[in-house]
């Protein structure tokens, strides 16, 4: 059986390793082709802390526990939230031990890990199987039905043929030239989700004054929030010695990246590579930002901003309310954000978990997906249909939960100010949602104290946040077991 991945993102990697260990056992021969346009080396963007079904699946992949804490911030599971001009956080989010040991379902390691070692780390556990082609400046442009009338057939950007394949699976994200051949987007395509983002890389070890820096200690992430303003530091390097940060500056714009690009005074740029800005158009961000967040945020994050080596403006794209075709003509899976872009905080830990799904059906040999004779996939079965749904549903739950709260929280111009309500994070005006509001307002200020105050505790014993030695999700556990138990087989 050949199988095209499309895309060679973390999602697309992973179920490449998964698949490249699990389907020789019930499959008698199975290659898998990987294209991908970019280069090997291409900037693989930030962090990504993965949940229980993203380290599981990179578990069954072949990345060890070992490799993953290498590829990972130790003590990065930790937020600290400063509210408006706040010079002290108003709630800190950890990963108590105490609760570790004792709900590890709940309270398993999740730490920042960077991609770009993450995608290393996958190829590197692919290497031994021998049943992965890596096609990487290859770009996937089209499809068509195979000559045999079963399979289909790639094309590349001159609508030559890149194989014929008996399952495509694509990964390729926003961008997927693919998707409307199993995707209805009811919208029409691509478009603005009016989210701006102010983006770049710091190093607070070498960079930041003693202060500044003992605020971020050892935070995976430090955000400011005011009503209309949003910026966050997230660390994302490779393991104890890389202290790489990120930064972002969120802001929400009918006009677009245009518009920020007009305020700023720089020109719009045309390519990923020229998008990096640095030297006087660097300066001219910076100037801006500081003359924007002005009287909103404390003067640390006056810092953070001066501090910024590289900076780059992206506006958000997005797909349109999608649905699942109803007749699927050629033998085509969507996952990630090639189904339903799912956009910033969320695409890659769901893309994750369909790598997974689709995985676990795949490699199931009671699934049926298989023909165990002829090794053809079914992409008719039931099953499949229905995890596609879900994959489906679990996105569209995402982005109006997110996508709305992230609109409401930066939208500017009401005259109620830039200070955040309960109404920010608790909206509707029903009785319930009154009462809500009312309780909040009287009870969490204390246990957002508490928490503070349980952090800063642990932090003074050094033992808050997660590292190699700490409890990991049970079915994580579970994973690892069993890849152990296969590697000495």
């Amino acid at each position: 059986m050949r199988i095209a991945i499309c895309g060679a993102g973390v999602s697309g990697l992973t179920l490449a390793g998964i698949l490249s260990r699990e389907l020789p056992r019930s499959v008698a021969s199975v290659s898998i082709d990987v294209f991908e346009r970019s280069t090997p080396n291409r900037d693989q963007g930030y962090g990504l802390d993965l949940d229980s079904n993203g380290q599981v699946a990179l578990a069954k992949a072949g990345v060890s526990r070992e490799a993953y804490w290498q590829l990972s911030k130790p003590y990065s599971d930790s937020a600290a939230i400063y509210l408006g001009n706040d010079d002290a956080p108003g709630i800190i989010f950890f990963r108590p031990r105490l609760l570790q040991n004792w709900f590890p379902g709940s309270f398993g390691a999740r730490p920042e890990s960077n991609r770009g070692a993450l995608r290393e780390a996958l190829l590197t556990a692919m290497a031994p199987q021998n049943n992965v082609t890596m096609h990487f400046e290859t770009g996937v442009y089209g499809m068509r039905q195979a000559k045999d009338g079963v399979s289909a057939t790639l094309l590349d950007r001159e609508s030559g043929s890149l194989g014929d394949f008996d399952l495509v699976i694509d990964g390729m994200g926003v961008h997927s030239t693919l998707r409307q051949h199993r995707v209805h987007d009811k919208a029409g395509g691509k478009h603005s989700s009016g989210l701006v983002m102010i983006h770049g890389v710091v190093d607070p070890e070498s960079k930041f004054s003693s202060g500044l820096l003992a605020k971020l200690g050892q935070h995976g992430s430090m955000m400011g929030v005011a009503r209309g303003y949003n910026i966050l530091l997230q660390r994302f390097g490779a393991g104890r010695e890389d202290n790489r940060t990120s930064f972002f500056y969120l802001l929400h714009r009918e006009d677009g990246e245009a518009g920020v690009f007009n305020d700023v005074g720089v020109e719009p740029t045309q390519s990923r590579t020229s998008g990096i800005m640095e030297g006087e158009r660097l300066q001219k961000v910076k100037d801006w930002i500081l003359r924007d967040m002005r009287g909103v945020f404390a003067p640390m994050w006056d810092e953070v901003v001066t501090s910024l080596g590289r900076i780059t403006i992206r506006e958000q794209v997005v797909h349109g309310e999608s649905e699942l075709l109803s007749e699927r003509k050629l033998p085509l899976i969507c996952i990630g954000d090639s189904l339903w872009n799912c956009g910033l905080g969320g695409g890659g830990i769901l893309a994750m978990q369909d790598a997974l799904q689709i995985a676990n059906l795949m490699t199931d040999p009671q699934s049926g997906f298989l023909n165990s004779e002829t090794g053809r996939p079914d992409c008719e079965l039931p099953k499949l249909c229905e995890i596609e749904e879900e994959m489906l549903k679990r996105k569209a739950e995402f982005n109006q939960r997110t996508g709305e709260n992230r609109t409401k929280m930066l939208r500017r111009g009401t005259d109620s100010g830039t200070k955040i309500g309960w109404e920010d994070f608790l909206p509707g005006d029903s009785f319930t949602s009154r009462v809500m509001r009312y309780t909040a307002s009287c009870t969490l200020p204390y246990i957002c104290r508490l928490f503070v105050a349980w952090y800063n505790r642990q932090a003074a014993k050094g033992t808050v946040g997660s590292d190699e030695s700490s409890p990991v999700f049970p079915d994580v556990a579970k994973a690892y077991a069993d890849q152990s138990i296969r590697a000495h087989l």
